[in-house]
C-alpha cells in the first residue's frame, strides 16, 4: 500500500484525506487511498490496489497489520505468510494479513485487493484476539468476524473506490464502538507512539522507563503490538528507514542516525535482517511505492 502519496489530496467530505498513484503504463499496478480522519490512531489508511497483467513482488515489512478483502481473482503468496498449512493461494474472499517481520513474495495473473491498514493495536480491539496470533501469518476473516457478507458484498457491489472506503469505514467504526477495549488499544497506540528508538535500547531499559515488570511488559507487548519491545521498536526504526530512502536525497548515514541507528554497521545489519537487503540495495532497487519492489 502507498502510505505516502504521491499525488495532490482530494476533497474529502469526511475529514479524512484521499490520494491515489494512477498506473504509469498499460496493466500496471494502480494505488488508491483514503485516510480516515474519525479512525486516525488506529484504522492508517483505506486503500485499493489493482492490476490487469501478470507481475511478482517483493513486500517488505510495513509495521502494520492489514484486514484484506479479494475483489478478484486468487493469487498466490510464495513466502512468509499462511493462510493454511496446504497452501499458498489466495482464495479466501477476506483475511487479516498479521504483521509480518521477513519479505513476502507475491504473485498474480491479474490482482483487484482491497483493504484497511491497522496499527498493532487495533488487532485486540477489532477482532478480540493477541496481535500475537497473526505475527508472520493469517487467518480467515470468517473465523474471526460473525456475518461478513453483507460487508463483502457490499464492498463488492459498490461502483467507485470513494464508495467502498466509506462502507469499510463505517463497519471499522462500529466495530470499534462495540468493543470495550478501544480505550486500551488508543492507549497502547500511544505508548508505542512515544519508545525509546534511539541508540542502544535493552529490553530491561524499556521496561524500566515504561514502569513495568519484565513479565507484565512481555504480555502486553505480545498481545498489543505482536512482538517484543525491543521487536516493536526495531520494526519502528526499519519503517522510518524504508520511507526516508523514499524521500528527499540524503547519504545512507543521514538516513541510518535519522531512523534512530547508532552507527552505520548497526544499520545495515537491521535493515537486512528485515529486507534481506541492504540500505544501499534498496535504495538501487526501490519503485514508487516505499517496501514494494517488482521481481
Amino acid at each position: 500500500m502507498d502510505r505516502s502519496g504521491p499525488a495532490p489530496p482530494l476533497e474529502a467530505p469526511a475529514g479524512g484525506v484521499w490520494s491515489e498513484q494512477p498506473a504509469v503504463e498499460p496493466g500496471a499496478m494502480a494505488f488508491r487511498w483514503y485516510r480516515p480522519a474519525r479512525l486516525v490512531g488506529l484504522v492508517e489508511a483505506i486503500w485499493e490496489q489493482r492490476s490487469e497483467r501478470a507481475s511478482t513482488w517483493r513486500i517488505l515489512p510495513s509495521g502494520s497489520v492489514e484486514f484484506l478483502v479479494r475483489l478478484g481473482p486468487a493469487f498466490s503468496l510464495r513466502s512468509a505468510l499462511r493462510i493454511t498449512p496446504e497452501t499458498t493461494a489466495i482464495r479466501q474472499r477476506c483475511f487479516l494479513s498479521g504483521l509480518h517481520t521477513r519479505p513476502l513474495d507475491m504473485a498474480y495473473t491479474s490482482f483487484h485487493m482491497f483493504g484497511a491498514q491497522l496499527h498493532p493495536a487495533a488487532v485486540p480491539a477489532l477482532f478480540g484476539l493477541p496481535c500475537s496470533e497473526v505475527l508472520d501469518g493469517a487467518l480467515e476473516a470468517d473465523r474471526l468476524v460473525r456475518e461478513l457478507d453483507r460487508l463483502v458484498d457490499g464492498l463488492r457491489a459498490a461502483p467507485a473506490f470513494e464508495a467502498r472506503a466509506h462502507l469499510m469505514e463505517t463497519w471499522l467504526e462500529a466495530r470499534l464502538g462495540r468493543s470495550d477495549r478501544s480505550g486500551d488499544a488508543l492507549r497502547m497506540r500511544r505508548l508505542a507512539a512515544h519508545l525509546p528508538v534511539f541508540g542502544a535500547v535493552s529490553a530491561g531499559e524499556v521496561v524500566r522507563r515504561l514502569g513495568y515488570s519484565r513479565s507484565h511488559a512481555h504480555r502486553l507487548f505480545g498481545e498489543w503490538f505482536g512482538q517484543s519491545a525491543t521487536g516493536t521498536i526495531r520494526m519502528g526504526r526499519f519503517v522510518r528507514a524504508v520511507e526516508a530512502l523514499h524521500g528527499p536525497h540524503r547519504s545512507l548515514t543521514e538516513v541510518g542516525l535519522g531512523a534512530g541507528y547508532y552507527d552505520q554497521s548497526h544499520f545495515i545489519r537491521d535493515f537486512r535482517a528485515f529486507a534481506d537487503l541492504t540500505p544501499g540495495e534498496y535504495r538501487a532497487r526501490r519503485g514508487a511505492t516505499p517496501g514494494h519492489l517488482a521481481v
